[in-house]
């Protein structure tokens, strides 16, 4: 291939990974609370990779997330909630939204790649 020539390729990858929500923020009467968020769910991704030392890093991604079994800070919610994060730095940064029981909150997070 000479220089100056642009190869395109596409490819599938199959990478388990588990979002870790480290907050929940809400914002209510005009201030930011903050709340620990548990939950356990499913969600799919799309992600920019690229070549790191022969493995895959995903530069940035997005994803949609339904959750259930919601634990928000310390009470056990019934309901099921939707979420999109973006994230970065093969997902060591997460930045995004949910609805919870017809609330809106930020969550901040980070994603583990098994």
């Amino acid at each position: 291939m000479k220089s100056g020539d642009v190869s395109t390729s596409s490819q599938w990858l199959f990478r388990p990974s588990i979002f870790i929500t480290a907050d929940a923020v809400c914002f209510s009467g005009g201030a930011a609370v903050t709340q620990p968020l548990s939950s356990v769910g499913t969600g799919i991704s799309y992600s920019n990779f690229i070549t790191v030392n022969g493995q895959p890093y995903s530069q940035v991604s997005v994803s949609a997330l339904l959750m259930t079994n919601i634990n928000l800070n310390g009470s056990a919610l019934t309901q099921i909630g939707g979420g999109v994060i973006v994230g970065a730095f093969d997902g060591l940064v997460n930045l995004g939204g949910a609805i919870i029981g017809g609330k809106t909150y930020l969550l901040l997070g980070t994603t583990l790649k098994i």
